[in-house]
């Protein structure tokens, strides 16, 4: 339980804000809608959508039965990042030392989130962060008002397009912008 996590780190369980992006921000957004017992203050979820591009998904699909994934290199690089013109002279090549391998349920389990999206954000009852990235290659970023509007509970949705990044927001020359964003809509709530 989260506070008995934070109650070991010495932390008080208060003002607690889930910070989620990708699959991440798939797993916070049911977290917050179950209610949890502790004082969930607010949640940023970033970097998804409800349904995966169908190439994707399809592809998603064949994947080898076996445990782990290990994808190309270059196609992580293709999915992640946004064009050469957004990214750092030594990007993407400095984030290659991050790269691992991902469980075939993962690939699987995403593109079924779709079926459960819509009531999951709906139990969401606390203020929402829910951005996609301009250059986003995982998700359909045409979806993204219509997401943010599924958060039809929360008592505000801070909602749009970070411009100029791709998947990975943070390994962009605008990562930090984001940062900065993430920051003072925490500190607002």
């Amino acid at each position: 339980m989260l506070s008995d996590v934070l109650a070991e780190l010495g932390l008080p369980a208060e003002n607690i804000i889930l910070l989620g992006h990708s699959m991440d921000g798939v797993i916070a957004c049911p977290m917050a809608a179950a209610g949890p017992s502790w004082p969930l203050k607010g949640v940023i979820a970033t970097g998804f959508a409800k349904d995966l591009p169908k190439a994707l998904a399809d592809g998603f699909m064949q994947l080898p039965q076996q445990y782990y994934i290990e994808l190309l290199v270059a196609m992580k690089d293709q999915l992640m990042f946004g064009p050469p013109e957004t990214l750092a002279p030594d990007m993407p090549a400095q984030s290659h030392i991050a790269n691992t391998h991902m469980p075939r349920a993962e690939a699987i389990d995403i593109i079924k989130w779709a079926e459960r999206a819509a009531d999951i954000l709906a139990a969401v009852r606390v203020p929402v962060y829910y951005k996609l990235a301009q250059y986003e290659q995982l998700w359909d970023i045409s979806q993204q008002e219509k997401v943010a509007a599924l958060f039809q509970n929360s008592p505000h949705v801070v909602t749009g397009i970070i411009a100029e990044v791709g998947h990975c927001l943070d390994f962009h020359l605008l990562g930090s912008q984001f940062q900065d964003e993430i920051l003072a809509f925490a500190s607002s709530l």
